[in-house]
């Protein structure tokens, strides 16, 4: 006798609710990033193509031949892609110095076609010009949906609006007052601390390679 029949801004409302848990949700995929565990579904992964990257990234090879910083960095984001959580919202940055995006929209969608067009964006990937980390992590403020950040670099930057590691420190906490974006950081070849900053200011890892 007290049923009542659910109006059309009711479903819409609870479909929207549902959604929103969802996005929100966090899972033990098997998803790594430089052996970072990628847990969250709203992931925006920023490497660095500058010409430094073609340096040789010792102990790594690819075939026979020794394999160059890119090499690697092309390798773990390439696997990340592929081991992402089916129901994980993702896209791909690349800077040097510019910033070029895989998918100009959000965080964008996962599905296989959109995966396999992600991971051959990376697989075109070069590496030259210089280092424009604060662009890149500006642009990806700007996604509105990103919850998490996983960032690679090799050098202290050196192109873009602002390159004094402190002052970039200081925006980057600015911008994630509210936001809470977990900045997970990646640091090859050298002891960057403007990486080992974002990543303890935001609640971040950050691991070193050599």
């Amino acid at each position: 006798a007290t049923f009542e029949l659910a109006s059309a801004k009711d479903v819409e409302k609870a479909e929207r609710d549902r959604e929103l848990r969802r996005l929100k949700e966090r899972t033990a995929a098997t998803a790594q990033f430089f052996g970072l565990q990628i847990e969250s579904h709203r992931v925006i992964f920023i490497i660095d193509v500058s010409g430094s990257l073609l340096e040789a990234m010792y102990g790594h090879y690819v075939g026979k031949r020794g394999a160059a910083r890119i090499d690697v960095a092309r390798e773990q984001t390439l696997a990340a892609i592929k081991n992402l959580d089916s129901s994980a919202l993702f896209n791909v940055y690349a800077f040097s110095s510019s910033v070029a995006k895989w998918k100009d929209d959000s965080t964008g969608t996962n599905n296989e076609t959109s995966r396999k067009s992600a991971m051959e964006w990376v697989e075109r990937l070069g590496a030259q010009g210089a280092t424009n980390l604060y662009d890149g992590l500006k642009l990806a403020f700007d996604d509105k949906d990103v919850d998490t950040i996983y960032l690679m670099s090799d050098g202290e930057p050196t192109n873009g609006e602002v390159i004094d590691p402190h002052r970039i420190r200081e925006d980057v906490a600015f911008w994630n007052k509210h936001r809470k974006i977990k900045i997970h950081t990646v640091a090859i070849g050298a002891n960057l601390e403007v990486l080992e900053w974002l990543a303890t200011d935001s609640g971040g890892k950050h691991v070193k390679m050599r």
